[in-house]
């Protein structure tokens, strides 16, 4: 299976902004091992972009036909216009992170249970830890500035 990657142009089929040889060079790099437990290396980049194409990010999309959210209008990117015909890099790299998380076992998209802090077994007691947290420290932080946030006001 080839994947359809998205090259800034909008296309209308495109299913990836990263490429099979990417993940692998991007994971060889860091001394990562690709178990491919969880499927090809194509399945666990789609899986990503379930993902990643459903957060909320800054600007808007190209045009109303493309697949995936990137190339987007109206992106300022630490302080700088972003071109409407490239996708950021980050875009690639949270893309990565999220399939190796996958291949690992820890997929962003599935329901976790919250950290268990302590546990009782006589009347059945359980306490979660204080600000139990799903979060994913490297998607989140490839994705930083990308993402959209507080509350966007319209005048018109």
């Amino acid at each position: 299976m080839a994947l359809i990657i998205e090259d800034g142009t909008g296309k209308i089929d495109a299913q990836s902004y990263a490429t099979d040889a990417e993940l692998t060079a991007y994971a060889a790099e860091r001394g990562i091992t690709i178990a491919g437990t969880n499927g090809t290396n194509e399945q666990i980049l789609l899986k990503a972009m379930s993902y990643i194409e459903g957060q909320s990010y800054i600007g808007y999309k190209k045009t109303r036909e493309q697949a995936l959210q990137w190339p987007s209008n109206d992106v300022e990117l630490y302080g700088w216009d972003w071109p409407d015909d490239q996708i950021p890099s980050q875009m690639k790299s949270a893309q990565i992170e999220t399939a190796l998380q996958i291949d690992a076992g820890s997929d962003p998209t599935e329901t976790t249970d919250p950290d268990v802090k302590s546990e009782s077994v006589g009347s059945l007691s359980v306490t979660y830890m204080d600000h139990s947290s799903t979060k994913r420290p490297k998607i989140d932080l490839a994705l930083a500035g990308l993402i959209k946030t507080g509350i966007e006001v319209v005048i018109l």
